[in-house]
């Protein structure tokens, strides 16, 4: 609003009223408090993924409160965030499987030997060995719901080139159901196929360019769903590695106020998740076993 012109357009007396307001104000604030607020405890952090359909990835980090800084972090902040050498167990009845540190990327844990059957209960545990901190969490690994068709497009919009996915499957009848739409992408490298880039993109901790779509079938005006979505991340020339998958609806509200309260990146050590819903006993984040559909494609203009 213009206060200026409303000031010009009244009488001269009017002219002073806000200085008058201001002391007055003034002298009705109370004192200001001297608060010893402390930053909340850290505690573990997790993010899961299923990559390939046979292969669990799991990120371990630790969580940090906005009290203990401002700014950007330093890379050796972001590092201390990751945890190494956790211990990362995932049983499945009597069975047990240890994940295996991924190597150079510090605080992803893999494991490609668990069998994955539709249905199933899958437990972790966690062991951080540098703090004795640990926990647990529980997910049942849904039905992988098949997609009819995927393509990207391009838009040259002024100076600027938008992508687009478009895609269509039919919405499984009979119980209610959460997807999510995951895309990664990474500066394309004329040296490297996408077959190359694949472990940085669906790598959770990476820097790649992130974001996700969810999406709720009661939005659905039919057993069939067909749409266009932006991605903004993406430019031409990409290598983007996009991933369709069937959740729980746990796990999409937890994505939904990640989404709403970080800018829809996915996996982030740097997002505050005290607040946000979680199925870890013990520590922030969540654990979810799906099994996705999985593209990787280099964005050409069309």
């Amino acid at each position: 609003m213009n206060f200026s012109f409303y000031y010009k357009s009244l009488s001269i007396g009017f002219k002073w009223l806000p200085w008058l307001i201001i002391p007055i104000a003034n002298s009705c604030m109370p004192k200001p408090l001297d608060l010893d607020v402390q930053p909340a405890s850290a505690k573990l952090v997790i993010s899961s993924q299923v990559i390939s359909n046979n292969i669990i990835g799991v990120s371990v980090s630790r969580s940090f409160s906005a009290l203990e800084g401002s700014g950007t972090p330093s890379e050796d902040k972001i590092k201390n965030l990751l945890v190494e050498n956790a211990e990362v167990i995932i049983s499945n009845g009597e069975s047990k499987y240890v994940l295996q540190a991924a190597a150079g990327v510090p605080g992803f844990y893999f494991s490609s030997t668990i069998p994955l059957t539709e249905g199933h209960v899958y437990n972790l545990s966690v062991k951080d060995h540098a703090t004795q901190q640990g926990v647990q969490a529980q997910s049942t690994l849904l039905p992988r719901v098949e997609m009819d068709s995927v393509y990207f497009s391009t838009q040259r919009l002024f100076d600027d080139t938008l992508v687009s996915v478009h895609l269509s499957f039919e919405d499984p009848q009979g119980v209610e159901n959460w997807y999510v739409l995951s895309f990664s992408g990474l500066n394309r490298d004329t040296s490297k196929t996408p077959r190359d880039v694949s472990p940085s993109l669906l790598n959770l901790n990476s820097q790649s360019k992130r974001g996700y779509i969810l999406l709720s079938d009661k939005s659905f005006g039919g057993t069939t769903y067909s749409g266009k979505h932006l991605l903004p991340a993406i430019s031409l020339g990409d290598t983007v590695g996009f991933l369709f998958s069937n959740i729980t609806e746990g796990y999409y509200k937890f994505l939904s106020a990640n989404s709403s309260a970080s800018g829809n990146t996915l996996g982030s050590v740097l997002n505050e998740p005290f607040n946000y819903p979680t199925n870890v006993q013990g520590g922030y984040g969540y654990f979810s076993t799906y099994r996705s559909n999985i593209f990787i494609e280099v964005i050409a203009a069309k």
